[in-house]
Formats: structure tokens, sequence, C-alpha cells
């Protein structure tokens, strides 16, 4: 990069331009948020259509609406809640069984998870303790004990002995906390390009920096790494961290992502997540935590989850850009101004794999900057 302004990056076009659409379903895996348990029928019937995996953050749901005040187990009566896993096998699903571990009620949670796994032994692939507790402040030791403790409990039920136990943290805490992994079987793995600095994941090279973190993790801990949390919201503003929060931006990455889970994340990887919780957050500086969902709150997709959308055709001919002056945008010996149409430095392409427009007789991007010299150019 040249220039004073070297840290701009190539202009990127994100709209959907699709009149033709490639057929694509896939088996993967999706995150599920049981706020709205009353409709986990009618959820799993839409995720079966697209996903053959669901992981959940808590396997009962009866006291999920319960309330404990400042600590203490006080109670308000709500209507049961299903079984996850009982849902999940209706619906030929694969459940990651979470058990939720920061709240008093991680024993009921764990013996639904041991009784759920009972009766369909078969669809849990695994049970998951705990969620980014690390993060949250848990300690190490801690963790260790309520694994432990939850992995006794399921191998000496009966027929579960062959279920694997493991834990989700983030990528960060795993580098921090590698020893944790000695207790699991699964070591589940969140990690989110829109969190990165923007310095190192920008919505061009989300992939590449996907992976390099994504590969620190095989290689310290192999097969047992699972990707159990990526994804990037729909709305909510921004930026963060320069990131945006955008419906086109968020099905970029979907299908990105979608691509690199093909060979990468390990047996079910998984994808953050089903539809919005638009409780999640009222802090107008993180709002884009309720719009991480591939659904709305309703259980509708926001978008064409099944075909990828293919860009029109005619944007791999060269086109111009031109101004309200009738003059044209030109990048003539690498320079970059307006001026009137020669039918050769005024023509430009857009990269639909780069989603970059570039200059078309000299390959340059449209990345404009001012040199050393002080005149404008672009790379």
């Amino acid at each position: 990069m040249l220039g004073r302004s070297a840290t701009l990056h190539c202009v990127t076009i994100l709209a959907l331009v699709s009149t033709l659409w490639q057929h694509r379903v896939e088996g993967k895996g999706v995150c599920y948020d049981s706020f709205d348990y009353a409709n986990m029928d009618a959820h799993f019937t839409t995720i079966k259509s697209r996903f053959d995996a669901v992981r959940t953050y808590q396997t009962q749901n009866t006291l999920l609406g319960l309330l404990w005040p400042n600590g203490t187990n006080t109670t308000v009566h709500v209507p049961d809640g299903p079984n996850s896993i009982d849902v999940a096998a209706r619906h030929n699903l694969l459940i990651y069984a979470g058990v939720w571990i920061r709240s008093p009620f991680f024993e009921a949670d764990l013996q639904a998870a041991i009784d759920g796994a009972s009766r369909h032994p078969a669809s849990v692939k695994a049970i998951l303790i705990g969620n980014e507790d690390l993060s949250n402040g848990l300690s190490l030791q801690t963790m260790v004990d309520t694994i432990n403790e939850a992995k006794a409990r399921i191998r000496a039920t009966p027929g579960l002995e062959h279920i694997p136990v493991g834990t989700v943290q983030t990528d960060g805490d795993w580098i921090k906390y590698p020893s944790l992994a000695a207790v699991c079987d699964v070591v589940g793995v969140n990690m989110y390009a829109f969190f990165d600095p923007y310095d190192f994941s920008t919505i061009n090279n989300v992939i590449p920096h996907m992976n390099h973190r994504w590969q620190a993790m095989v290689s310290r801990f192999g097969k047992k790494a699972l990707l159990t949390e990526t994804g990037w919201p729909t709305d909510g503003g921004g930026p963060f961290r320069n990131h945006q929060a955008s419906i086109e931006s968020a099905i970029k990455h979907f299908w990105d992502v979608q691509d690199w889970m093909d060979t990468n994340g390990g047996e079910h990887p998984m994808y953050f997540m089903f539809h919005d919780n638009p409780a999640k957050s009222t802090d107008i500086a993180t709002l884009f935590e309720n719009y991480f969902g591939l659904a709305y709150p309703s259980g509708a997709w926001k978008f064409d989850v099944y075909n990828r959308p293919v860009p029109d055709p005619r944007w791999s001919l060269p086109f111009k850009i031109a101004t309200s002056r009738d003059h044209v945008l030109r990048c003539d010996g690498g320079g970059l101004f307006k001026g009137p149409s020669d039918n050769a430095n005024d023509r430009w392409s857009y990269d639909v794999n780069t989603h970059q427009v570039k200059c078309w007789q000299q390959g340059t991007c449209l990345d404009g900057f001012w040199d050393s010299a002080n005149r404008f150019t672009v790379h």
C-alpha cells in the first residue's frame, strides 16, 4: 500500500444483483435460542429443511421463565416447556444439547439432557456444558469440576457411555486456558470475524482470517475442535470496530462460511443463529446482538438460505462510472480523476469473487488515496 491513506480499502459492492439462482442445500448445523420454546416444533421443522443438526444452549425449557432475583430461587409459574432433545428427535435432527451452568437450575438442565439422551441416544451428537463461561467470570477450576461432574453422571447412565461431553468457549479463552480441553471430548469454539479489529478482518477477507484462527484451534486440539458459533448481524447499526451490520454483509458472510464449512469446522460446524432474539440487548451500542438470526423472531427466513445468489452476468462486462455533469471516472496512468470518455481508461469491471471495482485498462482497484506527491491515485 502506498501514500498517506494506505489504510483505505478497495471499494466493495455488496448489493445483491441476482437475476439467476443456483440451487444449494447442505447439511450443516445452526444454533437455537429457545426463548420462544412454545414454537420449538415449528422452528425445528424449518431448521430441518436447511440443516441436519442443531445446537441448543439448554435442554430443559420448563424453568426458563422462572425468576431468581438477588440470587435466590424465588419462582413464578410458567407453562411446561419441551425437552429440546425430544423435539430434535421428532424432526430427525441431530442435536448438540446444551446445559446452561450460570443459573440455579444447572442440576435440572443436566438431568433433562440425561433423560432426553436416554430416550433418543442416536439423536445426541454431544452434550455441551456451558457457553463462554470463562469470559463471564467462571474460573478454570470451576469449569473443570463442573464438566467432570456432568461427565460422571452421563457416563454412569446406561446407554449413554458413547455420548461425547465437552464445553463451548471463545477461541481466545481456549488459547488462554488450553488445559480445559483435557477433560473434554468436544472443544466447542465460538469465533466471530464481526468482532475482530478491522485491520485483521474485513468483509472481503473474513475467510482467510477465520481459517487462520480455526487452524490455531486444530493445531492445539485436533479432532476435538468443533466450530460452535460464527455469524454476522443483519441489522443493529455500526460500525462496530469498523464492521457494519447489514443484510448484504450477512448474506455474503453466510454463503462464504458455508463454503468454508465444507472442509473445516469439525463434524457439524454451527452457524449463529436460527432466529433473532429481540430482547438480547437494549444498549444502543450493541443492538446488533439482537439481529444475528437467519430468520426473524417469527421463524421466517430473512433471505433465501437454500440458493446462493448469482450476480447478474452483466457485471462481467466493462462499464463506465458517470458523474452528474456528463464526465466519467478515469484511471489514466494509475491516477484517478473525472473527465471526458475515451473508451479506454474510463472502463471499469466488477470482480464477483472479491467484490471489488477495478480499472479495466490498468487492473488497478478503485481505492482512491493521496500519494506522496499529493496526487490522487488508485491501487
